[in-house]
């Protein structure tokens, strides 16, 4: 007996299916479409945290990444460098740290990157200051700086192609490249 009825179920269902949802049916799913978007999507605050750490990524990577110290060729020293920076600054860095390399020197500064503020930005260009510790591991003594980097984005992401760095205890003032 039951299952007299369940054809008769399935065509009553087909049949409301076709005549009343064949409007309500693609209408629902457009809607939850929208709204699944609507709650998957990054809001303002999101993009600009996410900006803010690709960036804080980038400029923490060139101040402290220091596998080019152990670079073999200009061209080593310039695929590590390229991972952060773009440009005539990139062939100006990667020459100093070749030249460096090559000489019978000792470094004994550590940099690290305190915070970053973003001070303009659009979709492929960036302008940052950053606040800067370079901490001496002979004496133990840290100085505060800061640095105003221009970066660019790329197709490997963004780089930076200028910085201007301010360490108000130096006497030559303000180095820049």
């Amino acid at each position: 007996m039951f299952l007299n009825k369940i054809p008769r179920f399935l065509d009553y269902v087909g049949n409301l299916f076709n005549k009343r949802m064949l409007f309500w049916f693609p209408a629902i799913l457009i809607c939850s479409f929208f709204i699944s978007g609507l709650c998957t999507s990054r809001g303002p605050d999101e993009k600009a945290s996410s900006l803010k750490n690709d960036l804080t990524e980038v400029i923490q990577g060139g101040i402290s990444d220091n596998n080019w110290w152990h670079a073999n060729s200009l061209d080593e020293v310039r695929i590590i460098l390229s991972r952060y920076y773009t440009g005539i600054l990139l062939d100006q860095l990667s020459q100093d740290c070749w030249v460096f390399i090559q000489q019978p020197t000792d470094w004994y500064c550590q940099d690290s990157l305190t915070d970053i503020e973003i001070i303009r930005q659009d979709k492929s260009q960036a302008e940052v200051i950053a606040l800067l510790k370079d901490y001496n591991l002979l004496t133990g003594e840290s100085r505060a700086g800061d640095a105003k980097y221009v970066l660019i984005k790329t197709e490997q992401g963004w780089r930076i192609c200028s910085a201007r760095y301010n360490w108000p205890q130096e006497s030559e003032g303000e180095l820049s490249r």
